[in-house]
């Protein structure tokens, strides 16, 4: 596992590194302090499993950096580090294609689930923003943005009435697989079984046609 973490904080920048190694005693941990740091280590590093980024880097303004990463590598997973406790923003950057929003005032724990969840290919948003006091309208982008296109497609098989087993064949994957999947489904749109997922889905305006799957 290889990680690079780019914040301008050096306690930051120590503090995410060593929950990595938590997470796995041999991963490398690359830090940069800067966008030009950055930029070279992530040209050095097409292999990076998980860019952590500071959205309040010295001299960028607002989302301009992560922008640039995104259409320079838009393969490599990006995830928000962030002091701002702010839904709109953080339904900025899952639109422009961070693969979550970690708030930095959160807990050890919380962090470690985040990274977990973001290095499986799973999209982490904060939990305050999907059950918190926020309105409809966000919340709904927020979880619409957070589905990816596997979270659609097993939806979709869900709604068509296939079991676990069913998807797992047809898409060539586990079944604890497909059990971790829905486990994230069913985090992001708040809900506790299949049935709520599909109707929160055809709520959000999801497309759950599984024809050609």
């Amino acid at each position: 596992m290889k990680i690079l973490i780019i914040d301008d904080h050096a306690l930051v920048r120590d503090a995410m590194a060593q929950a990595m190694q938590q997470l796995e005693a041999d991963a490398e941990v690359l830090m940069a302090s800067d966008r030009d740091e950055a930029l070279t280590l992530i040209a050095a590093h097409s292999d990076l499993d998980l860019v952590v980024l500071d959205l309040s880097l010295p001299g960028v303004h607002g989302l301009s950096f992560l922008h640039e990463v995104r259409d320079s590598y838009p393969s490599m997973p990006v995830a928000i580090l962030s002091g701002i406790d702010d839904p709109e923003m953080i339904l900025r950057c899952l639109e422009v294609g961070a693969v979550g929003y970690i708030q930095k005032s959160s807990s050890t724990l919380v962090i470690l689930n985040a990274l977990r969840m973001m290095l499986a290919g799973d999209v982490y948003i904060p939990s305050s923003v999907i059950e918190g006091g926020r309105t409809r309208l966000m919340v709904s982008g927020t979880r619409r943005v957070a589905l990816t296109d596997r979270h659609r497609q097993i939806l979709s098989l869900v709604a068509a009435g296939h079991s676990n087993k069913e998807i797992a064949r047809r898409l060539r994957l586990s079944e604890a697989t497909i059990k971790a999947h829905l486990a994230a489904i069913f985090r992001i749109l708040n809900v506790s079984n299949r049935t709520q997922a599909v109707l929160m889905a055809r709520q959000l305006s999801l497309s759950l046609d599984h024809e050609g799957f």
